[in-house]
């Protein structure tokens, strides 16, 4: 069972273009100190949290430290074909009703819900390879999406002593 999934997202806000003058859009960094206070912030509040799982990008040193605090963190590359395997599972969880998502509170742009957006805007671009169509959105809530469902499946098979087929 999930009980939470959280995703950090940078915050968006605009700005003049100092070549163009043009508004744009552009984001805050993401503050690490503050990802891991926020998820040991969790533990404390909800004590069988027991995983927290990271792309590659600038992670290792996070997932250390949330090691050292007893939560099994670790970073999670998946090559294209295990992306492909995980998001053609996930659409098979979603096809047979086996899986549900929760409304998504955050928008795109556009105004549509950021998850749902992101998923139907996925398309295989190359052979083995799934993305964002050429819109320059973002798949970072449905890779989390996909990934903790994945993980979730691996968690009650290890628990529950069971095979599941998907």
């Amino acid at each position: 069972v999930i009980d939470c999934l959280v995703e950090i997202v940078p915050i968006r806000y605009t700005r003049p273009d100092e070549k163009t003058g043009r508004e744009v859009s552009d984001t805050h960094p993401i503050s690490f100190l503050s990802v891991r206070d926020f998820i040991l912030q969790l533990k404390k509040h909800f004590p069988n949290l027991r995983s927290a799982g990271f792309d590659r990008w600038q992670s290792s040193e996070l997932i250390e430290e949330l090691i050292a605090a007893g939560i099994d963190a670790k970073s999670l590359p998946f090559t294209a074909a295990q992306q492909l395997a995980l998001f053609t599972q996930h659409r098979a969880l979603v096809y047979n009703d086996l899986v549900q998502s929760l409304p998504s509170q955050t928008k795109t742009p556009d105004g549509r819900p950021r998850a749902e957006a992101e998923f139907s805007d996925l398309q295989e671009v190359r052979p083995g390879k799934i993305d964002h169509k050429e819109n320059g959105g973002s798949k970072d809530s449905a890779d989390a999406i996909v990934i903790a469902c994945h993980l979730a499946l691996e968690l009650s098979a290890a628990t529950m002593r069971c095979r599941i087929f998907v």
